[in-house]
């Protein structure tokens, strides 16, 4: 397992560095306003995902072994272009439509069927060939945006938009084909009881994912709305060099959601799971002491003067985002249990309190108010895990708290 964690944290290591300079190069070009266009464009497609997903969703990797890649991939295409088609005719209903509509259902469609080719692999255990899959879209997006800019002087956020379709349309077409040469297919037909039982756990998955992009990203479409798209720029920033911080945690907790789904003795899954959830808030407060401590001018000299005020948000999202990074291991291991509901009551009311606490402080505080509302949120998410863990009490439970064994453990790994 630790070779499978490595070789994820590299490849997600390299999507955040390749996400840092297309962040970079779209802020300097583009500026804030620029990259507020298009930081709504990819925040929409993201949302649309979810419903493309319901079938196609992260619970792919849990039923893989059951149904088989075949099954769950004409039934995930099925419903992925059934509601692509949909999102695209109400785009023809005057008022209904967004800035760049169609394009948005275009990078929908290829991105999320991407990434059910991507489950897929998880569900086959082809960590390396999914990684691959992951990574291919970022580079072919960050070497883009380089042409664009850089060498053909095409800047504008519309040309960020085709380039990021073509990157999404690559991806599906790369996966697809490293999918035919890992597995072999059959036949199918759609039998009832497998797309029913698809669609339930998706729904659940798939609503905690809504109500998750809602806690990740409602705050961007508030500055938005109360403050201007510079301001969703900045604030944009500061966000996503947060998140590239939960690089390793979310490695981690992908391979361990593989590991947990096959052990039958929940002791030795929660005791792994509490062992990786301290080592990735350790990771966390690390990635964050070293943002905090960089001087402002060499934020402004990477994004531009618009942007100096990104460490000091970045300082106050670093208590809730390095304590949020367990929730990750914790969310994973609902899901190895098949618990699909607590993910999604933990989103659900985390969601709830980023709207009600987002429409109290954005309109007065701007990004602030942004920062405090998500930092709420990320703490009442954590906190909701923990009590949803502790209402099953286990002797594994001792493991929750750091100990003196936890250091031995982590220096195990280290020399690994």
């Amino acid at each position: 397992m630790v070779k499978k964690i490595l070789s994820t944290s590299v490849a997600r290591i390299g999507v955040a560095i390749l996400g840092l300079i297309i962040t970079t190069l779209n802020a300097r070009y583009l500026g804030a306003e620029g990259l507020g266009i298009v930081r709504i464009f990819t925040v929409t497609v993201a949302i649309l995902m979810i419903a493309a997903n319901f079938v196609g969703g992260p619970h792919l990797v849990y039923h893989t072994p059951k149904y088989g890649v075949s099954v769950l991939l004409l039934r995930s295409y099925l419903w992925c272009i059934v509601v692509i088609a949909l999102f695209m005719l109400i785009g023809l209903i005057p008022g209904l439509s967004f800035a760049y509509h169609h394009w948005i259902g275009l990078a929908a469609l290829f991105y999320a069927l991407g990434w059910v080719h991507v489950y897929l692999l998880l569900g086959i255990e082809r960590i390396w060939q999914q990684n691959l899959v992951v990574v291919s879209f970022h580079l072919l997006v960050s070497i883009g945006v380089v042409l664009l800019y850089g060498i053909w002087h095409l800047i504008s956020p519309e040309y960020f938009i085709y380039l990021y379709v073509s990157a999404a349309f690559f991806m599906w077409l790369l996966g697809l084909m490293i999918l035919l040469k890992q597995t072999t297919f059959a036949v199918t037909s759609l039998k009832k009881e497998v797309f029913k039982s698809l669609l339930v756990d998706g729904t659940y998955v798939q609503s905690g994912n809504f109500f998750q992009q809602v806690n990740y990203r409602i705050a961007d479409y508030l500055i938005d709305a109360f403050w201007g798209k510079a301001a969703v720029g900045v604030y944009g920033v500061a966000i996503q060099l947060s998140e590239g911080i939960w690089t390793i945690a979310r490695s981690i907790a992908l391979v361990l959601y593989s590991k947990l789904s096959n052990l039958s003795c929940d002791i030795r899954a929660r005791k792994i799971t509490y062992q990786m959830s301290k080592a990735v808030v350790l990771i966390s407060f690390l990635g964050f002491v070293v943002l905090s401590l960089l001087p402002k001018s060499l934020y402004t000299s990477f994004f531009g003067a618009g942007f100096v005020e990104v460490r000091g948000f970045l300082r106050l999202l670093a208590p809730a985002f390095t304590l949020y990074s367990a929730g990750f291991i914790y969310s994973n291991y609902f899901s190895s249990k098949g618990m699909f509901k607590v993910n999604t009551m933990t989103s659900f009311l985390g969601s709830l309190v980023v709207t009600v606490v987002g429409l109290l402080l954005i309109p007065k505080f701007g990004v602030h108010g942004a920062v405090i509302s998500i930092s709420i949120t990320y703490t009442t998410s954590l906190l909701t895990f923990i009590y949803f863990l502790r209402r099953k009490p286990s002797r594994a439970d001792r493991w929750l708290l750091p100990a003196a064994k936890d250091w031995r453990w982590l220096r195990i790994i280290a020399r690994r």
